[in-house]
């Protein structure tokens, strides 16, 4: 299974937006914290469009998601629950023993459907209720 980075092009635009309209203010320490902001924001969408081919793939080893800032790859066989949690926005699972974020919902696949696939294709991951 593969899945791409979902981007919104409109996020980066109302940011950019604003920077604009703040540097018509006065320069105070606010405007240097929205500055900053907005190239974090800017730099975020930049990397995810650079990185949004192929961001998500799930093979019959390994699970390898990345995001704009990180890549994290698990080992399907130490993977042994997962469930979704935060209102469908976060896919949780038992990692190696300890409870950690698998996949985060930016990619143009739904959490329930990687949910699903993971849960059909391999035997050993059981759904955990949240």
């Amino acid at each position: 299974m593969k899945a791409n980075i979902q981007i919104t092009l409109w996020i980066p635009l109302v940011f950019l937006a604003l920077l604009v309209v703040f540097l018509f203010l006065e320069f105070d320490i606010l405007q240097v914290i929205i500055i900053l902001g907005v190239l974090i924001i800017e730099s975020y969408f930049i990397f995810g469009y650079v990185k949004r081919k192929d961001a998500l793939v799930i093979d019959e080893n390994n699970v390898k998601a990345t995001t704009p800032f990180s890549t994290k790859t698990f080992v399907l066989k130490d993977i042994t629950s997962i469930s979704l949690e935060d209102n469908g926005t976060i896919l949780r699972g038992i990692y190696q023993g300890e409870k950690t974020k698998l996949i985060t919902n930016i990619y143009d696949v739904s959490l329930t459907e990687i949910k699903d696939y993971l849960l059909t294709h391999c035997d050993h991951i059981k759904e955990e209720k949240a």
